[in-house]
Order: structure tokens, then sequence, then C-alpha cells
């Protein structure tokens, strides 16, 4: 896994967490319930896209490794140089 990626899942991951806990510390309807909140929403988007792109680079990168593997080593010719 790449570095950037765990870096951002463990900073998502702190800022879940400290929400999660902030929401019990927190009365309802006050302005520190709202930050919680969006900080919360904020943290699991982050959580959520890093781990769908860089499941999606991964599979990307496999694919183009698997058709590079794939074909033979024969050189495939232009139309130009069939005639």
């Amino acid at each position: 896994m790449n570095v950037l990626v765990r870096t951002a899942i463990q900073a998502s991951t702190l800022v879940i967490a400290g929400s999660l806990l902030m929401l019990s510390a927190t009365r309802e309807g006050s302005a520190e319930r709202v930050i919680t909140v969006i900080s919360l929403t904020v943290g699991l988007l982050v959580a959520v896209t890093t781990i769908v792109l860089s499941r999606y680079g991964r599979q990307a990168r496999n694919l183009i490794r698997r058709r590079r593997t794939d074909g033979s080593n024969a050189r495939s010719v232009s139309p130009q140089e069939d005639q």
C-alpha cells in the first residue's frame, strides 16, 4: 500500500475517532455538535474516497500489467507496413 494512501487512512481514522468521542461530550443543537458532525462526515468521506481510489488504482495497474504479459512478444504490423 502506498505511503500516501496509508497516511490518508490513518488521518481520517483519527478524525473519525475524535469526532465519535466528541459526539457524546457535546449537547444537541450546539455549535460544537454541528462542527463534530461535519468533521465526522468529512473523515468518513476521505476514508471511503481513499479506499475506493486505491482499489480502483490497484485494479487498473493489474489490468495494464496483465495486458502487457498476455500478448506474445511478436511485433504488431501496422496497415502501412503490411502492404
